[in-house]
């Protein structure tokens, strides 16, 4: 597990919301914190909620000259920079046919160029000492496109592409590259998000309103930065918890037309507080690449972690989302829980297969799928 302890962590967009917390919260971990946004002020009563002194560096990340000379003044004041936290950005609120160019310019002026031109300052230094971790608060509109905020999407976008790629590169030097993706967050982004003509929205959204905590979010933050994860994916909160929900037709339809408030849902459906939810998404084409369903498993389980293993052996990214699910109830049948550990007929069957493929090379695994029979219905 990652300690922050010690370390030097730097954090744009520190003056409020997500950052803000992050701040507070890492610098009561023993960090030394430095905070950067364009307002100083806000920074400064930011430091007074802090212990000790966290260094003020007020930073403007559409002025990308000043990058290399900012890097330079916290290595001289640290001697070195453990953890970048690029939070610093800004939204939209405008539909892309009411959008000026120059307001899509400057949304990948602040959200991509600024966030990869310091990345790259942040990134000579953690060369040089072979160890970081660059962590990039991104957006749900990073993963999917959302109405009014076609610029902002794309600018997440990129980000997406930009530090995949660096993941990957940087591996060699020890460098750890992780994507935070948040659902909606009180804060006021969406207030100070840019309208079609660049004036500031000046509106809170609902959903903003409705949102988890700074504060709750920026604990899962430190929580994924701790176990050092590569993607966090925060949709309404944290904990791997399982929601059932007991609803018609016309609860499924409000639920959506209503951007997925659970508020609605509420009423009739409980917490499970399950430990972990096996649902896996898969795209079609590497679904038959890799085998599909192995039909060799006589009912479930443990068919759910060959899936998993066996993906993630044959070389697919794999990644774990640590949030609720929500499953419409219906009857159990016997291989379900807790049949499936008591009662199960073919449970040392499907063990005993497992255990073989568990120990399967990449080679052995493509060898073993090549054979089997029922691909062949499909090919």
């Amino acid at each position: 597990m990652i300690e922050f302890n010690g370390k030097t962590v730097w954090i744009t967009g520190a003056s409020s919301g997500i950052g803000k917390a992050l701040a507070l919260k890492i610098n009561y971990l023993g960090a030394n914190v430095v905070l950067s946004s364009r307002n100083k002020k806000e920074l400064e009563n930011v430091a007074k909620q802090c212990k000790g002194e966290p260094y003020i560096l007020p930073l403007d990340l559409e002025n990308p000259d000043t990058f290399e000379k900012a890097t330079q003044l916290v290595v001289k004041k640290y001697g070195t920079i453990d953890l970048l936290i690029n939070n610093g950005g800004i939204s939209q609120r405008s539909e892309a046919s009411q959008t000026s160019l120059d307001v899509d310019r400057k949304l990948m002026e602040i959200n991509y160029f600024g966030t990869i031109g310091l990345t790259k300052s942040v990134l000579s230094i953690m060369q040089k000492q072979q160890k970081g971790h660059i962590v990039t608060i991104s957006s749900l509109s990073g993963k999917f496109g959302f109405f009014l905020r076609s610029a902002y999407a794309a600018s997440k976008f990129a980000q997406l592409g930009f530090f995949e790629s660096l993941r990957l590169e940087e591996e060699k030097n020890n460098i750890d590259i992780s994507m935070v993706f948040p659902g909606f967050v009180n804060t006021d982004i969406s207030k100070n998000a840019l309208s079609g003509t660049g004036v500031q929205h000046g509106v809170k959204d609902q959903n903003q309103q409705n949102g988890i905590s700074p504060e709750k979010c920026a604990q899962d933050i430190i929580n994924g930065i701790m176990d050092n994860k590569s993607d966090m994916i925060y949709p309404y909160g944290e904990g791997p918890y399982q929601y059932k929900i007991f609803c018609d037709d016309q609860m499924v339809t409000d639920f959506l037309n209503n951007d997925f408030n659970f508020d609605i849902l509420k009423e009739k459906s409980y917490n499970d507080n399950a430990g972990f939810g096996w649902v896996q998404f898969l795209n079609r084409d590497v679904y038959f690449e890799g085998g599909m369903e192995n039909e060799n498993f006589m009912g479930s389980a443990p068919d759910d972690y060959e899936r998993a293993h066996r993906f993630k052996t044959l070389g697919y990214r794999v990644h774990r989302v640590d949030n609720y699910i929500c499953h419409l109830e219906h009857s159990r049948g016997m291989n379900s829980y807790p049949n499936s550990m008591t009662q199960h007929p073919y449970w040392d069957h499907n063990w005993g297969l497992w255990k073989t493929l568990e120990k399967y090379s990449q080679q052995e695994l493509k060898e073993y799928y090549s054979k089997q029979n029922y691909l062949k219905k499909y090919s």
